[in-house]
């Protein structure tokens, strides 16, 4: 059918499916709006999931990537150049979350 797979979802961009005996695994990522957290993104995921799993018997598994279309992190887009330059991600994702795990709040 033409209707859409989830009402959150603007499009969808990969599928990949993998068929091993009778059984299917399938790989599927989605568009969603911008304003969507990434909790409200996992519920989208879960519940693509949950219909494919329930309207095809022979999937057994299927791993559903939803993001919006202008996924970026905050931290590092907003550092500036000379920083970014020096330091690796992954030292700027341990600076936040020291920082993250001193604050009571």
């Amino acid at each position: 059918t033409n209707a859409p797979i989830d009402r959150d979802v603007i499009s969808i961009d990969n599928i990949k499916a993998r068929q091993v005996g009778s059984a299917a695994y399938v790989d599927i990522s989605v568009t969603t709006p911008n304003h969507l957290s990434s909790s409200a993104n996992k519920a989208v995921e879960e519940r693509i999931k949950n219909t494919i799993m329930e309207q095809e018997p022979n999937v057994v598994n299927a791993n559903i990537r939803a993001s919006g279309p202008d996924v970026s992190c905050p931290l590092l887009t907003h550092t500036s150049s000379e920083y970014a330059e020096e330091h690796p991600v992954t030292d700027v994702e341990e600076e936040t979350r020291q920082l993250l795990l001193l604050d009571p709040n």
